[in-house]
């Protein structure tokens, strides 16, 4: 296999992305939008097995740097959906990222065999090392606070299993892990599953911010103009329009 770049063979990332839209000619062409408008994206992303994804949409402007992530909502039959604002004219560029998310996954079977009132000790030293691991790559009181529910996963005794299991269901927990998940295997849209320059990824999805009201009304006097030209040109509506008659409109409406 080939590898990412990253010490992991590009087989292994097992998210796909397609049937992106907005999109003109693969990207080589900006849609446009005009300033305040919401642009809004849909994708097919999915993977093999049964596993729990998450996918963000990342956005920025071509002069900034960084890029914005909002995530992305699962609809249905593999199709997601996500969207963002833009708020300045210029060139904009987005990509989706997506990737299998073990936590989410973990989450899901363990309230199952809770739920199906199964041993599930097993299950929470496994959930104990995807949090130690979110805490490494936490920082502040972040890293703490999940340090310290990873040791209270992991104890093997335990005078309360039950108040343990639940601990480990807290939404707070999985908003708090969400913040820090693991994205060594994600799967970016555009770059064939191999991580490229960024500045690959935005070019081939850009779009251009227009301006709106003045746009707007610039076109609105342009037809106006025509119109009132064509009328007096050739009031009778009956005759053709020639240079001649044209040229002695043109004091009227420029008196107008």
């Amino acid at each position: 296999m080939e590898d990412k770049g990253d010490g992991f063979p590009a087989g292994m990332t097992r998210v796909v992305i397609e049937n992106v839209t907005p999109e003109l000619d693969a990207g080589h062409f900006a849609i446009k939008r005009t300033v305040g408008e919401k642009v809004m994206v849909e994708a097919d992303i999915f993977a093999d097995g049964h596993d729990v994804l998450t996918a963000m949409l990342k956005f920025r402007h071509k002069n900034e740097r960084d890029w914005t992530e909002t995530p992305m909502e699962f609809q249905t039959n593999d199709h997601w959906r996500g969207e963002f604002t833009v708020h300045e004219v210029g060139t904009w560029l987005y990509t989706i990222e997506a990737w299998v998310d073990h936590f989410k996954s973990w989450r899901r079977d363990l309230k199952k065999r809770i739920e199906a009132r199964q041993d599930v000790s097993v299950d929470l030293l496994a959930g104990a090392q995807m949090v130690e691991a979110a805490a490494e790559r936490a920082k502040g009181a972040d890293a703490e606070k999940l340090a310290g529910w990873a040791k209270e996963l992991g104890a093997r005794e335990t005078a309360n299993a039950a108040s343990v299991s639940a601990r480990a269901l807290d939404p707070q927990l999985a908003d708090l892990t969400a913040k820090y998940p693991d994205r060594h295997l994600s799967t970016e849209y555009g770059t064939s599953f191999f991580r490229g320059p960024q500045a690959q990824i935005g070019m081939a999805r850009s779009r251009i911010a227009r301006r709106n009201c003045r746009a707007l009304r610039e076109w609105v006097l342009i037809f106006s103009i025509c119109r009132r030209f064509i009328r007096l040109a050739n009031p009778s509506g009956r005759e053709r329009t020639t240079i001649r008659s044209r040229n002695r409109a043109i004091p009227e409406v420029r008196g107008r």
